[in-house]
């Protein structure tokens, strides 16, 4: 049986075209990228929420105010 201590768990040898690196750096960038989605997106939030606190951006923006105590037909 050959030796194959010289093996380690780092499946990255030259003839391998994704290997553990690969995955890792991908995951990496991935969650990178969903973490400054998520910022983004709670920015947004509460900048909409400061801007609806305007009766003037909120006429604008939605129709809410307009259409309250009426029955579609």
């Amino acid at each position: 049986m050959p030796d194959r201590s010289h093996r380690t768990n780092d499946r990255t040898g030259p003839g391998k075209k994704r290997g553990f690196r690969y995955f890792r750096d991908l995951s990496d960038a991935v969650s990178s990228r969903l973490a400054k989605l998520a910022i983004l997106l709670l920015i947004a939030v509460v900048l909409s929420q400061i801007a609806l606190q305007n009766d003037t951006v909120r006429r604008w923006m939605t129709d809410v105010e307009r259409l309250e105590g009426t029955a579609p037909e």
